[in-house]
């Protein structure tokens, strides 16, 4: 490679050939500016992930808080009254019912 050429026109006194130093000059410009873009892009898509890991975490945490106070609620109230609550729940934390009116 590149190396060995340049020890070998040391060891023998030979002119480098300057053609292959150019090359690998440009070789290497091309993959650090390549390398700056692909850094961008995945600093890019750490932001993304980090903020929709925040919003997971979030939802779990606003899940066991409601689940906490619907449990506090419902130790309160008769058998019955606590599984209408807690049917109600359920059926609004697996989408069966959407907050806010009608379409």
């Amino acid at each position: 490679g590149l190396r060995d050429a340049v020890c070998r026109a040391r060891d023998k006194a030979e002119p480098l050939n300057i053609a292959n130093l150019v090359w690998a000059l440009q070789e290497a410009l091309s993959w650090r500016s390549g390398m700056a873009s692909v850094c961008e892009r995945v600093e890019r898509s750490c932001d993304v992930l980090e903020d929709s890991l925040d919003w997971a975490f979030t939802q779990r945490e606003e899940r066991h808080r409601w689940r906490a106070l619907s449990n506090k609620v419902a130790a309160g109230l008769g058998d019955v009254a606590a599984a209408r609550v807690d049917a109600m729940l359920w059926l609004h934390n697996s989408g069966g019912l959407q907050a806010g009116p009608p379409n």
